[in-house]
């Protein structure tokens, strides 16, 4: 309800009011006239319009004078915002722009009524006004997030007012899980791992970053998640890797991870062995280093003389620090032995070795000697076959 005071001075004895017609909702309380007053009231259901009202006033003689109010009833004022919504995550601050007043009248001005703390408006600019939330909001706890509401009143010059609702949802800060602990592997060897972020707000991005260097990595993401792909090429070593990862609001969770890339295994040991045929032998001990996990071995050999067997050529293990092991049926020839040691990655080292099979040792020479007595006498006598060094006997 709006009213206006219409004051009556001069003329003669008493005096009486009198209008054109009304419009529904306005009246005119001339009550007061006595005290040279009266009230023109305008309700609140009186229709948006401009009405045109002459009051005529007459005294005790008949004198009259006349007034024309002008009466504006303007629509209630309302709120224009972009969004009735806002998200950030705990931590990001955020704001709400654009948001504008119009219609009522005069300038409006802006209240928050909710009790948070951390929230605010900007009213710097005429009917219009921005919904600020401070990085300092948090969210339930580390995995919950919290949504509250907040309501912002316009109120007009004629006290008009008009109230927009506001949903506030502080999300939970980025959370980033993986598929293992510390990468190990082997040179040569692809590994992977595979990276999922919840939490936070909107899509994500992921960066890679690393110590001494990155090359051979690569992190390639969808969605809201990221594989990385240790190549074949990383050379061996410790790597300090540094996952990060941004949501939609620039809310930022870091992951390290260490890999581990490990040597290809190298297997140390005699690069020659002989033996003569008929006769069983055995290496000395092998040994293998670096790879990753158990390393296991195996044995090839290949003959010169094509056809040779070569399965009286064997290892005594295939953990450990193995021997060979050459069977008397093992026949003369030259044969290249590659001994390998895999470990669990499958990655596999190699020592080549040459062995020789030797034919059976003989002694050439004459059988029968004949000699003068008092007189020396050598005989020269010639050995083939076998494998050196000889000792002779007689």
């Amino acid at each position: 309800l709006t009213s206006r005071i219409i004051n009556v001075t001069g003329g003669t004895g008493s005096r009486t009011l009198a209008t054109s017609t009304l419009p529904s909702g306005i009246t005119l309380d001339s009550s007061t006239i006595g005290s040279r007053f009266a009230t023109l009231n305008i309700g609140s259901s009186v229709a948006v319009n401009t009405y045109n009202i002459v009051i005529t006033a007459t005294d005790s003689v008949g004198a009259t004078a006349r007034e024309t109010i002008t009466v504006t009833v303007n629509s209630l004022p309302t709120i224009s915002t972009p969004a009735t919504t806002l998200t950030t995550t705990q931590g990001i601050a955020a704001a709400l722009s654009g948001s504008t007043a119009s219609g009522g009248t005069g300038n409006k001005i802006f209240t928050i009524t909710g009790q948070n703390t951390g929230v605010s408006i900007d009213t710097s600019t005429a009917n219009a006004f921005t919904l600020n939330l401070a990085s300092s909001i948090n969210a339930t706890n580390l995995t919950t997030a919290r949504t509250f509401t907040e309501t912002v009143t316009a109120t007009d010059s004629a006290s008009a007012v008009v109230r927009q609702a506001y949903t506030i949802t502080i999300n939970a800060p980025v959370r980033v899980e993986s598929t293992t602990g510390t990468i190990t592997t082997t040179s040569g060897i692809i590994a992977w791992d595979t990276f999922t972020a919840t939490q936070g707000t909107g899509s994500y991005s992921f960066t890679l970053a690393g110590t001494p260097n990155t090359n051979g990595f690569t992190l390639t993401s969808t969605s809201n998640r990221a594989v990385l792909r240790v190549g074949s090429t990383v050379n061996p070593g410790a790597y300090n890797l540094t996952i990060t990862v941004t949501d939609s609001v620039s809310a930022v969770t870091t992951v390290a991870k260490t890999v581990v890339v490990n040597a290809r295994p190298t297997i140390s040991g005699n690069a020659n062995m002989a033996g003569t045929t008929g006769y069983a032998f055995s290496s000395q001990n092998y040994s293998a280093t670096n790879g990753t996990g158990t390393l296991t071995y195996s044995i090839a050999a290949v003959p010169t003389i094509i056809g040779r067997s070569t399965s009286g050529i064997t290892l005594n293990s295939t953990t450990g620090s193995p021997t060979i092991n050459v069977s008397s049926a093992v026949l003369p020839d030259t044969y290249t032995v590659t001994l390998s040691a895999t470990d669990s990655l499958t990655a596999v080292g190699t020592f080549l070795i040459t062995l020789r099979i030797n034919e059976t040792a003989t002694i050439t020479g004459t059988r029968t000697l004949t000699k003068v007595y008092g007189e020396d006498l050598s005989q020269v006598f010639t050995t083939s076959g076998g494998t050196a060094p000889w000792n002779l006997f007689s």
